[in-house]
């Protein structure tokens, strides 16, 4: 029998609620959204708590160069730490000059190195190897730091023959080890000593790779084996045997292999990387036999996969901060990363893609200099304190700090983040049938997030940011989400001590909906959206003769 629903006055509404934030899923149709998924937004993430928040902000550190880009240069061309008893330092090049950072804090002591000349165009690998900070632009060359900077490059073997063009390199158990260019060979240097020709013989490398066109991209340091990682294929090698002629390759994978070597990013014991289907686990590839894009790590952003411009992937880059992998991805028309895209370790889950505001930055001399993406990232340990560091275009870096609510351009000027997030939509148990809105209840936890806007979407009626804020079906605007009072106020003001703070809003004048869901847009602040509460009535369903 066809169980029938009445609109009369003594129906009881239907209700549906989100108890906890998980996160992103842009793939799965938005009624079949497990709870707590957003299946759309930007400059969110979430956390174990379950707390839907606005990402952190980006605090200025510092401007790595004070002169105009040469046409055809980059930007900060790569970024390394320097960590010994004497000194730290974040290490940099751009346009072809080598600096030293001090410090992750605000306009921190920057220093120009004079001798280095690397190349103004290429990417930049850094890597430590005991007390000597070692980087590649193709040449070999490292920095010795004893009561001030020494600097010096190994363009030949022992042999007196030339060294190849690098590609990559890499500090694995008191070695350095090296990429030549074309991905082919991996030579290794002596053991706690890579400075002198003295210490590279030619004949101490291996080939990875079966080769027909499978280039190695990246080398990791992994826990008890080094990690390889071609283009098609993915290796583990066992360094044990004090000759490298003696050490074992064995095959992890030949399924798939990562587009561009920077994307490959130790977490925990497992890396992740970037392929041509997604994002992928080295973990799990061991034990998967075949692989297409619904089978990836990224299955559930396919749609931000779909939109990478492939012509300009070898400035894709990735870094992590605290359990998050950042992957940046130049998308569309983009030439170089102008989002993240943000995985969750703990919580195997995505966030919304995150993008900065950044403004034209102001370089000295009267020159400026337009923000046009990501370059590179680093982790730093200052005083045993780690920190996340980006830098952009223009060549300022940045700190990633929780605690923060706004982009810097400089170290006197900051933008607000704006955050917006669209949640699963409801149905309420039956898809086919129309229902009348009653009322929405959202519950924020320590939260300071303002200019706070909740829209209806209408069975997929757009919103924001498609349409202006003002033309979308509003809730409620201009909310603030504490207890805290703004202007104007009354006096006297009793200040609530209470954590969370919750509204309920009616939604009895909205059209009627087959499915719908809840949007917050978020202007400025740390918005920490803990609960959402949807009630509605369910109409009788037509019944067609």
């Amino acid at each position: 029998m066809l169980a029938l629903f009445n609109d009369s006055t003594d129906d009881v509404p239907l209700k549906e609620q989100d108890e906890s934030f998980v996160g992103m899923d842009s793939v799965t149709k938005p009624t079949l959204l497990a709870p707590g998924a957003v299946r759309k937004g930007e400059n969110f993430w979430m956390d174990i708590d379950g707390l839907l928040r606005t990402r952190p902000g980006l605090r200025y550190n510092t401007l790595c160069n004070t002169l105009p880009l040469v046409a055809g240069t980059k930007a900060i061309q790569g970024l390394g730490y320097f960590d010994t008893t004497a000194h730290e330092a974040i290490m940099a090049v751009r346009n072809g000059k080598l600096y030293e950072i001090l410090s992750t804090g605000i306009s921190a002591v920057t220093n120009l190195l004079a001798g280095p000349t690397p190349s103004a165009t290429a990417d930049v690998i850094f890597t430590q190897l005991v007390d000597r900070m070692f980087y590649t632009d193709g040449t070999l060359r490292w920095s010795l730091y004893s009561a001030g900077w020494a600097h010096g490059s190994v363009t030949t073997f022992s042999d007196g023959t030339a060294m190849p063009a690098w590609k990559t390199i890499c500090a694995y158990k008191f070695r350095l080890l090296a990429v030549e260019i074309d991905g082919v060979k991996l030579y290794s240097s002596a053991i706690g000593t890579a400075a002198n020709a003295a210490d590279w013989v030619k004949t101490e490398n291996i080939r990875v790779g079966t080769g027909e066109g499978d280039p190695i991209k990246a080398i990791l340091n992994s826990t008890g084996y080094l990690i390889v990682i071609n283009e098609r294929s993915a290796w583990q090698i066992d360094t044990s045997n004090a000759s490298v002629a003696n050490w074992t390759v064995r095959n992890i994978t030949s399924i798939t292999g990562c587009v561009e070597g920077k994307t490959a990013v130790n977490m925990g014991q497992d890396v992740l990387f970037l392929s041509r289907y997604g994002v992928v686990s080295l973990g799990a590839l061991r034990d998967t036999l075949s692989i297409n894009p619904s089978t990836t790590l990224s299955s559930a952003i396919q749609g931000y996969i779909d939109r990478i411009n492939w012509s300009a992937i070898t400035t894709a880059w990735a870094t992590t901060w605290r359990d998050l992998y950042l992957l940046a991805l130049p998308v569309d028309t983009d030439t170089s990363p102008s989002i993240f895209v943000t995985y969750n370790l703990r919580t195997k889950a995505w966030a919304t893609p995150w993008k900065s505001t950044l403004a034209t930055a102001d370089l000295t001399g009267g020159n400026t200099a337009a923000f046009t993406g990501w370059a590179a990232g680093v982790l730093t340990r200052f005083a045993n304190k780690q920190e996340t560091m980006l830098a952009d275009s223009c060549g300022r870096l940045f700190k990633v700090d929780d605690t923060y609510d706004r982009d810097d351009n400089t170290a006197m000027d900051a933008n607000l983040i704006v955050s917006w997030a669209t949640l699963r939509a409801h149905a309420f148990g039956s898809e086919e049938a129309y229902k009348q809105p009653f009322w929405v209840e959202l519950e924020w936890f320590k939260s300071t997030g303002a200019g706070v806007q909740i829209n209806l979407l209408r069975d997929g009626l757009k919103a924001y940011p498609d349409k202006a804020l003002n033309a979308c079906e509003i809730i409620d605007s201009n909310l603030g989400t504490n207890n805290l009072k703004t202007f104007p106020m009354l006096f006297p003001m009793v200040f609530q001590s209470n954590e969370t703070y919750r509204i309920s809003r009616s939604i009895r004048g909205f059209n009627r909906f087959r499915e719908a869901s809840i949007q917050i847009v978020c202007q400025q602040g740390t918005m920490k959206l803990r609960t959402t509460r949807f009630a509605a009535f369910v109409d009788t369903p037509a019944l067609v003769g």
